[in-house]
């Protein structure tokens, strides 16, 4: 474990100390407790997105294989779709 030095604004820190006494009631480390869990939710909400948001994009560029076949024109589409509707 280390030590960080922290500059807050008076409102800033009279949020944390807040918080900290809320969910920690004052007990020792209550402060660091507070800041290490909005580092941490912070971490992974915006890792985490981004990892989600680059598998998604490689499986766009991947594309889906749907199983139908591949039309050159459109015309192509309605002439199999109707062929022997007669």
């Amino acid at each position: 474990m280390s030590d960080v030095l922290i500059s807050l604004d008076d409102e800033e820190e009279k949020m944390l100390r807040e918080l900290s006494q809320k969910i920690y009631k004052g007990k020792k480390g209550g402060l660091s407790r507070v800041v290490a869990e909005a580092l941490n939710l912070f971490y992974s909400t915006n890792i985490g997105h981004k990892a989600t948001l680059d598998r998604l994009v490689k499986t766009m560029e991947r594309g889906y294989n749907l199983g139908y076949k591949k039309y050159e024109k459109r015309g192509e589409l309605y002439e199999h779709r109707f062929k022997g509707s007669d």
